[in-house]
């Protein structure tokens, strides 16, 4: 059991890029920069010794291109989340996956259902995880915050990360957060 969860984990540990952004009205050409006041700007490059209709074929395959690179990533995000909801549903129900090594170190998570999973008896690591973009739902999740989850949840840039109650920070008498995944147990799972 346990080689098959690293399989899945090792999957989205594979590297991954977001969602690739669209092409730029001039392929090849560079992006103006923003101007201030005392900045000299190279328009050289708006003078264009390309004919038209050449100019509309690199569009063309500029725009195709992009498509296939969304496709792509559509896919591989398809995947990725089915892996992560085919763990969830393991870890809500009371199976033989439950007490598992779940190592996510590294791992890109953009969105995803682990609601109500129990995580106790086995490592989930998250050190290094990132949170980009799309909802990762943890909340009603049950056992210890895992080790390194909030720190990637501070380093996320657009993603929602739903917790717990119990796995949020609380104030010490100093009004600093304490890490509930730093405890002594948190990396023992």
């Amino acid at each position: 059991m346990q080689m098959v969860i690293d399989v899945l984990c090792a999957y989205l540990r594979m590297p991954y890029t977001p969602r690739p952004d669209a092409p730029s009205e001039q392929p090849g050409q560079p992006v103006p920069p923003s101007a201030s006041p005392t900045t000299v700007i190279d328009l050289s490059w708006l003078r264009s010794t390309e004919p038209d209709d050449v100019q509309r074929e690199k569009q063309q395959a500029a725009r195709e291109e992009h498509r296939r690179r969304v496709l792509e990533f559509a896919s591989f995000r398809e995947v990725r989340h089915t892996i992560i909801r085919i763990i969830g549903n393991h870890l809500r129900e009371n199976t033989r996956w439950r007490g598992k090594d779940y190592d996510f170190t590294g791992a890109v998570f953009d969105g995803g259902h682990l609601v109500g999973a129990h995580f106790t008896g086995g490592r989930v690591p998250f050190n290094g995880a990132v949170f980009s973009g799309g909802t990762v739902d943890l909340s009603a999740a049950s056992g210890a915050c895992p080790g390194g989850l909030l720190e990637a949840m501070e380093r996320g840039e657009q993603g929602v990360v739903g917790l717990p109650e119990h796995w949020r920070p609380a104030n010490d008498e100093n009004g600093q957060q304490e890490d509930p995944s730093a405890s002594p147990d948190a990396s023992d799972r």
